[in-house]
């Protein structure tokens, strides 16, 4: 049984925000490795481009639950629960991935490499693991952030973030396009994006979810979000045709291209399964009968949900082996083979994650608890 206060679109965009992680890695695999003049690059650019925002959806769903101050999350829960479960995810991977790099795919190697592994978690550790770092920051500043969302007002709260987003992402943007291509760049100082980090996405992830926006705004927002796409899109093909290699400017996690992208997807998922869902489940508690099909759809959501932090820690093990068996499906067909094997990495890294949290295997702690 589901429980009726359950936000369903948190469990929801888990679920897109894990698969867009998948996707995106996979198409980028091979987006550095083609030529930029072979049109295949563009199909792999176009993949790119659509599934950037899952890591900023991550830190938005995060912040809806964690900084609400309605929710019992003191303190002490914070830095005493949540944050030890992310510092030994953390841990565990660090070093698998290290042992795997090592006895896999480093031709010599000995003893002494495989006991220097730990010292990876404070040097080099496997890329897509810095997001456990963020998170971990985010969680040391949670117990502050959740006394400004306590006692600021609405219009406070969307200050904060508009004054992060124009200082924190826009200004850089502007400085990096001026600096590519006309060699002149802003004053260093004008930005903020040292101090910004991801609290923009946390902060917006709670004011999204408990202000609802109008339809009106939404569709201006979703506009923009679209518009920011084709920046993204044809700003990368134009930068990387010019330079003759592929250039990832226009889509990092600090652009606010990726941050409205981020922002429509995560707003469209809120609208759409809380606050219009209400209504309808109170239609629902009226006429005093189950609605058996519906709980079995959420049963099966809340389940792959509950999988997602696996499949982002596990997912990169897979592309290794795709590469390790020296497969080119990829490069050679990546219309149809980006999507086709990212859905194939999600299944498998859902499978494993659900079975070992049913093993109690340590592949993954249980998901942070709301």
């Amino acid at each position: 049984m589901i429980s009726k206060s359950r936000e369903i679109y948190a469990d929801l965009l888990r679920i897109v925000a894990a698969f867009s992680v998948v996707f995106q890695h996979t198409a980028s695999s091979a987006w550095y490795g083609v030529s930029v003049r072979d049109p295949d690059w563009l199909v792999l650019n176009f993949y790119n481009s659509v599934s950037r925002f899952g890591v900023g959806v991550f830190f938005m769903i995060s912040g809806a639950f964690l900084l609400c101050p309605n929710r019992e999350n003191p303190p002490a829960k914070i830095l005493k629960k949540n944050l030890p479960k992310i510092l030994k995810l953390l841990v565990f991977w660090v070093l698998i991935y290290g042992w795997i790099n090592i006895l896999f795919f480093k031709p010599e190697w000995n003893f002494v490499d495989l006991l220097k592994v730990p010292l990876l978690l404070f040097t080099d550790p496997a890329d897509h693991l810095w997001f456990l770092y963020a998170l971990a920051g985010l969680y040391l500043l949670t117990p502050a952030l959740r006394v400004f969302t306590a006692n600021a007002s609405r219009k406070l709260q969307l200050y904060a973030i508009a004054l992060l987003a124009f200082f924190g992402m826009c200004v850089p943007m502007l400085s990096g396009i001026l600096g590519k291509f006309w060699g002149v760049r802003l004053y260093q100082n004008l930005a903020i994006d040292g101090a910004t980090s991801f609290v923009i996405y946390y902060l917006a992830g709670y004011y999204f979810s408990h202000f609802e926006i109008s339809k009106r705004n939404r569709r201006w927002l979703y506009a923009a979000s679209a518009f920011s796409w084709a920046v993204a899109f044809f700003g990368t093909t134009f930068a990387s045709l010019d330079r003759g290699v592929a250039d990832e400017f226009f889509f990092g996690n600090f652009r606010p291209t990726t941050f409205l992208m981020a922002l429509a997807v995560f707003s469209f998922f809120v609208n759409r399964y809380k606050f219009n869902a209400k209504a309808d489940l109170e239609q629902r508690n009226r006429s005093n009968l189950p609605d058996l099909k519906q709980e079995a759809k959420q049963d099966f959501i809340v389940k792959l949900s509950a999988t997602t932090l696996g499949i982002y820690v596990m997912h990169p093990i897979f592309i290794k082996i795709y590469y390790a068996l020296h497969w080119d499906f990829l490069q050679r067909h990546p219309l149809l083979f980006t999507p086709l094997l990212a859905f194939i990495i999600f299944a498998l890294a859902a499978a494993i994650s659900f079975l070992a949290s049913k093993g109690k295997l340590a592949l993954a702690p249980k998901r942070i608890r709301r």
